[in-house]
């Protein structure tokens, strides 16, 4: 009867486990696409900020 009780248990913990990690693996990916898409944004603007910038600073500062 012990025997089928620890087995229970961890079955049980097992099964909770992978369901833990189930959840946690969608709300990681939730959570993960809008940083990267807000990352990638980022790095075309920052880009795009740059070169406008170095491009102003070219233009401006040409002897």
């Amino acid at each position: 009867m012990a025997e089928i009780s620890t087995n229970f248990i961890s079955w049980v913990c097992m099964e909770y486990i992978f369901v833990a990690d189930k959840i946690n693996t969608v709300i990681f990916q939730f959570l993960c696409v809008p940083v990267l898409i807000l990352k990638v944004l980022g790095l075309i603007l920052n880009f795009k900020i740059h070169s406008s910038v170095n491009y102003q600073s070219l233009v401006t500062c040409s002897p």
